[in-house]
């Protein structure tokens, strides 16, 4: 069962990045386009796509020990 829930938690933890980089670069492509004419860039979205990729690496990291604590059986 440990196993199943590592494969569970690097699942999310890879749509997690997936999702932060994505939202990364559409941000910077939106400036890119907009940069001639001024348009200021936003925080807000950079700021939870860099959150967004934080957070599943280090769910991807620990996902061995979290794995261990939420399996009852003996290491395979």
């Amino acid at each position: 069962m440990k196993r199943a829930y590592r494969s569970v938690f690097r699942l999310v933890a890879a749509a997690l990045m997936f999702l932060g980089v994505v939202e990364l670069a559409l941000e910077i492509a939106e400036w890119l386009r907009h940069r001639h004419d001024g348009t200021p860039v936003g925080v807000g979205p950079l700021v939870i796509g860099a959150a967004l990729l934080a957070v599943g690496v280090i769910l991807f990291a620990a996902s061995s020990k979290l794995a261990a604590r939420l399996s009852d059986e003996a290491d395979e």
